[in-house]
């Protein structure tokens, strides 16, 4: 009924002419058949009649502003008397909030810490590796044809592992005082992408490539917590990648270019960590460079944590989070190489993690250089069909109700976790499992095990996107979505992705040297006073505080040069869509 001549008639009238339409009840409740197809409509159409005619004269509203995000201190447990403060500062100290240290993790608690999208070592991750017992000597030995890259060396150049002495020679680098070095010249990481170990792309060999990484795969063992699910156990199996760091060497800070859940397990030696959670980015002028030292440059690296992670144990932390490492003195002085490797897993989702912090991930580089939409969309807006953005109320109180109806299927009013299961198995909700992986075609030969397998990690899709969704939408945790719940997410999602489209069309015309900063700015107060609710007042309905606050700020700045629009991260930054049409409903 939404958008049709009766939605213009003053509800409740409106709702019950519109369900009690003459042509709808002869077309469905009065046909002469009784087959089970007609049984199901009219069910159908007495489900509808009660959910409609129960929220007649009802529209669904906004419980939060699309620009809102919780404080760090209020989402993550442990940062509850975190004080940020930037490294240069003369009153900085070590971090002093606990990162979670666990063991005997269950899939309950990993989903837990996963979906909040809370950074945790897990203690005993590797302690039946056999790659704990490995030097790097040992790569070489076993592997001389293996490809690395010499990190921050001029054109990251590639190196064998059978070449020199690299295990053992400090090879200085680069320094920042921001870093937990002090400032000391960094001794060059290398990193061994074993997943890129195909012919013609990671291997000078053209015949050994292949064994290369079967044979180093045949000593890999994914950690216990993870290996329950074929997916996640695949997935690390056929994606890792040894670091090899030398005594006094780390990488600075950075956030990687991954949309997934990464895990770091250290093999050889210890390995220093600090880290931070990816700034706010109110707006275009706050976007932040996440290559290595970029943030530095921002003065806005405030670490959260610092921790040690030694031999056998893994650190798990969310897409988006920066983080910087370093090799203390004092390792082994006859065998000064540490050994760690890294892989993502895809599932649990963070998509907790992913909602209450939107605002910034639609800023970030997750979104402008990875495509950070083709994961939240679907969670987002639990399709795969794309829509033309919209903040027009009637149009996504349409979606909304549409979809509500669609997984409600008890018409008790909320959306549960069983409902989405059901959704997701079924063939409309197909499409979340319906994926493809190449390795299922490189380890798996044996046409029954092939089928076994696709059917396990459908299995774990469907649930996976289940849990995801209800949390990403569950906004007041109490394992349900309501219209409300929905509606609001929904809004969020239209609102963001229109203000993406337009940076898309800035950057266009700062590509063609047109363009205006005096624009740009009067289009981020707009925007910020609409969708932080920042002339809202009283507590019914929560302002975007800090989005308001960098509101008063950005009145106060002078406009960007071209020149000066070009160097901000969010426009300097590749995206595969920016051709896309940039039309906006504003």
């Amino acid at each position: 009924c939404v958008g049709s001549k009766y939605s213009k008639t003053s509800p409740p009238l409106g709702c019950i002419t519109c369900l009690l339409e003459p042509n709808l009840i002869n077309a469905i409740w009065h046909v002469r058949t009784n087959t089970s197809f007609v049984k199901d409509m009219r069910s159908a159409l007495v489900h509808l009649v009660l959910i409609q005619i129960a929220s007649c004269g009802e529209h669904p509203k906004l419980l939060r502003p699309a620009l809102w995000e919780p404080r760090l201190q209020d989402h993550f447990g442990p940062l509850r008397s975190f004080s940020p403060k930037e490294p240069l500062d003369p009153s900085f100290s070590t971090p002093t909030s606990k990162i979670p240290r666990l063991r005997n993790i269950s899939a309950s608690t990993l989903r837990a810490y996963v979906t909040r999208g809370q950074p945790f070592v897990v203690e005993d991750c590797g302690t039946d590796a056999e790659y704990l017992s490995w030097k790097c000597a040992d790569f070489a030995e076993h592997w001389p044809e293996g490809k690395m890259r010499a990190e921050y060396s001029a054109g990251q150049s590639p190196i064998l592992l059978k070449e020199g002495s690299w295990f053992k020679k400090v090879r200085p680098t680069t320094a920042s005082r921001h870093h937990i070095s002090g400032g000391k010249k960094l001794a060059g990481p290398y990193i061994w992408h074993v997943k890129d170990h195909e012919p013609n792309e990671g291997c000078s060999s053209k015949t050994s490539c292949w064994p290369v990484k079967k044979g180093v795969q045949s000593h890999w063992k994914t950690p216990y917590f993870l290996r329950d699910r074929e997916l996640n156990a695949n997935e690390a199996r056929d994606s890792f990648e040894f670091w090899f760091g030398i005594a006094g060497g780390g990488a600075l800070s950075h956030a990687d270019a991954y949309n997934e859940m990464t895990l770091s397990i250290q093999f050889r030696g210890n390995k220093t960590w600090r880290i931070a959670m990816h700034p706010e980015v109110h707006s275009a002028l706050d976007s932040i460079d996440s290559h290595d030292g970029g943030i530095y440059k921002s003065g806005r690296w405030l670490p959260e944590y610092e921790f040690d992670l030694n031999p056998g144990e893994c650190f798990v932390f969310p897409p988006g989070y920066f983080h910087e490492t370093f090799v203390k003195e004092g390792q082994d002085q006859e065998d000064p190489c540490t050994v760690a490797a890294t892989f993502q897993f895809l599932t649990p989702f963070p998509a907790k993690y992913w909602r209450n912090f939107l605002p910034r991930w639609m800023n970030s580089h997750l979104s402008w250089q990875e495509r950070g939409e083709e994961f939240w969309a679907p969670i987002a807006t639990i399709s795969r069909e794309g829509q033309t953005p919209s903040i027009n109320a009637s149009v996504v109180e349409g979606r909304a109700l549409t979809l509500f109806n669609v997984l409600d299927v008890n018409g008790d009013g909320v959306i549960s976790l069983d409902e989405l299961k059901d959704y997701f198995f079924s063939p409309r909700g197909a499409w979340a499992s319906d994926k493809e992986y190449a390795w299922i075609e490189f380890y798996f030969f044996n046409p029954k095990e092939v089928r076994d397998i696709k059917k396990a990690v459908r299995d774990e899709l469907v649930e996976a996107h289940a849990i995801a969704v209800l949390d990403f939408h569950d906004l007041d945790e109490d394992d349900r979505i309501s219209l409300d719940e929905l509606y609001t997410s929904i809004w969020q999602w239209n609102a963001l992705l229109l203000r993406k489209k337009f940076y898309k069309s800035v950057k266009q015309q700062i590509r063609k040297g047109k363009g205006s900063g005096a624009a740009l700015q009067s289009f981020e107060q707009a925007f910020i006073r609409e969708h932080g609710a920042c002339e809202s007042s009283g507590d019914a309905f929560p302002r975007a505080k800090e989005a308001c606050d960098r509101l008063m700020t950005i009145a106060s700045e002078p406009a960007r040069s071209i020149k000066n629009l070009r160097r901000l991260s969010i426009f300097a930054a590749d995206d595969d869509n920016e051709h896309d049409d940039a039309r906006h409903e504003l």
